[in-house]
């Protein structure tokens, strides 16, 4: 699904980079994930290894398992914990993985069967933890409950036809959309505060959300923004996409569904060099916001995770303006005027 967080294989570049340290507690939690399916029944254990085996080579893949590692310096809880909180994210990312493929109908459905084991021995670790009798288990629920409505309106807005991208259908999907289906993603660190016993008016308990969700939100705008066009001709509308559309009918380059084709948007989107600044500017001020969330606190380890971030996409964001500026030479086609 458009939705998903890009996974991008990147285990082999980072065992030998800055990250290697990571990596191996990254290979300790994959290696307790690996021993538990050895003890599936062979039909079933046959199904899910070559899954799991694509899935942790994912640069998300780390990035989920190992974020309670990093926010450790700030919500200090045992190594053991980090790990067992470290498994349960994977377990839940291999879950919504495969709803995601499911959904898409990239998978087949027999990928549910590990699927939904994954999601239930995700429950269970934060059972082991004793979570499900501390406040913050209402939230795992809310959390589930708000994905699943922003997946659900993810689903309304897919089509067939490009003449049934209306104004009205590309009105909807923004930002929003975007933290509501990856809000369970959430839910381990309010888990880590909890077992960490940071009282309710501690201005971490506000801060370290609210900045994860900055990182997560700029981290899908980038992937977005790479893959609108690949995401509209298999008829899924990205939130890139949809703020794309709503510009050129804001600014009538495009009056009606009925005036554009894929060559049309592709031709426009290299002239509307204003707006892609100001999507680039929004992923950036993302980052710049949860850095200044995390200010307070002095340097940690999730700070440096986002200024990973901002330096990742002010790479993807160069090396696009020159792509787009390299194809208006080619073509001898002018940028349209910024208003």
């Amino acid at each position: 699904m458009e939705g998903t967080m890009d996974n991008t294989p990147s285990l082999a570049i980072h065992r030998a980079g800055a990250f290697s340290s990571d990596i191996e507690l990254y290979d300790l939690i994959v290696a307790r994930l690996n021993a538990e399916i050895a003890t599936f029944p062979p039909p079933l254990q046959a199904l899910a290894q070559p899954d799991v085996d694509v899935l942790t080579q994912g640069e998300f893949s780390q990035v989920t398992a190992l974020l309670p590692y990093w926010l450790s310096d700030l919500v200090p809880v045992a190594s053991e914990v980090c790990q067992q909180l470290g498994l349960a994210q994977l377990y839940g990312w291999w879950y919504y993985w495969v709803q995601d493929d499911l959904l898409d109908g990239a998978k087949a459905p027999a990928a549910l069967l590990s699927g939904h084991l994954a999601l239930l021995r995700m429950v269970a670790i934060y059972t082991e933890l004793g979570l499900a009798a501390t406040p913050c288990w209402a939230e795992f629920e809310r959390l589930n409950l708000r994905s699943a409505a922003g997946y659900a309106s993810e689903l309304a807005t897919r089509f067939s036809s490009l003449d049934q991208l209306t104004p009205e259908l590309v009105a909807g999907p923004d930002v929003q959309l975007i933290l509501d289906r990856a809000a369970p993603f959430f839910f381990s660190t309010l888990a880590q505060l909890q077992l960490a016993e940071v009282p309710a008016a501690d201005p971490r308990m506000q801060a370290i959300p609210q900045a994860l969700r900055c990182f997560t939100a700029a981290r899908q705008l980038n992937d977005d923004a790479s893959d609108w066009l690949d995401d509209l001709q298999a008829g899924h509308l990205n939130v890139a996409a949809a703020m794309l559309l709503r510009y050129l009918y804001a600014h009538q380059l495009i009056g009606s569904p009925a005036d554009f084709d894929l060559e049309r948007l592709g031709g426009l989107h290299i002239r509307v060099e204003q707006f892609w600044v100001a999507l680039e500017c929004t992923t950036q001020a993302l980052c710049t916001e949860a850095l200044d969330l995390l200010a307070p606190f002095g340097p940690c380890r999730l700070a440096a995770l986002v200024e990973r971030q901002m330096q990742q996409n002010m790479v993807h964001w160069d090396s696009a303006r020159q792509y787009r500026a390299n194809l208006r030479a080619l073509f001898g086609i002018e940028m349209l005027a910024a208003e």
